[in-house]
C-alpha cells in the first residue's frame, strides 16, 4: 500500500514538473510531450483552466527547437501576442521597432527559451486598415551583443564662456 502511494505521488509530481516546464518555456522530450497529452485527456484538473494552451505552447516550442516551419497563427502568437500577455508573454525579452515602410513598420520580437534567445521578424500595420503581416515562418537563434556608439556634436559657446 505504501509503495502505491509513493508511486502515485511520484506520478503527480512528474505531471507538475511537466506543466511548469511548459509554462517556463522549456523544451519537452517526446516522452514528456506524450505525458502532457495524456494528462490533458485524463487529468483536466491538474492543468487548470487552459490545458489546450499548454499543449499548444509545448508544440510550438518543439517546432522552434527542431527548426520546423511555423503556421501563421503560431508566428502571430510569438511575434505579436507575446507583447500582450499571450502564451509566450513570460518569454518576451524585447520588441525592436525598425524602419517604417509606407503601410507597416518592420519589427523583431526577441524571446528566450531554455536560456537561448530567438528572434522572429514581422510587420506592424501603421493604419487602422493595415493588418500586421507575418512573413517569417521560422524563429531563428540570436545572441545578445552590446555596442558602444560615439556621437560627436557641437554646442554653442555663449559670450564670456571659457572656451578651453
Amino acid at each position: 500500500m505504501e509503495n502505491m502511494k509513493k508511486q502515485k505521488l511520484t506520478e503527480e509530481m512528474g505531471k507538475i514538473v511537466i506543466v511548469n516546464k511548459v509554462k517556463a518555456g522549456k523544451y519537452l522530450s517526446d516522452e514528456e510531450m506524450e505525458k502532457l497529452e495524456r494528462m490533458f485527456y485524463e487529468f483536466d484538473e491538474i492543468l487548470g483552466d487552459k490545458p489546450l494552451e499548454l499543449i499548444t505552447k509545448a508544440e510550438i516550442l518543439k517546432s522552434i527547437k527542431e527548426g520546423k516551419k511555423l503556421a501563421d497563427d503560431e508566428v502571430e502568437e510569438l511575434a505579436y501576442k507575446s507583447q500582450h500577455g499571450g502564451l509566450f508573454g513570460d518569454n518576451l525579452v524585447e520588441v525592436i521597432k525598425r524602419e517604417n515602410q509606407r503601410w507597416f513598420r518592420n519589427m523583431t520580437t526577441i524571446l528566450e527559451f531554455n536560456n537561448e534567445f530567438y528572434a522572429i521578424d514581422w510587420g506592424e500595420g501603421l493604419t487602422e486598415f493595415q493588418e500586421n503581416c507575418y512573413w517569417s515562418d521560422k524563429a531563428y537563434k540570436v545572441r545578445k551583443t552590446e555596442r558602444v556608439i560615439t556621437i560627436t556634436d557641437y554646442e554653442r559657446i555663449e559670450e564670456g564662456e571659457n572656451t578651453k
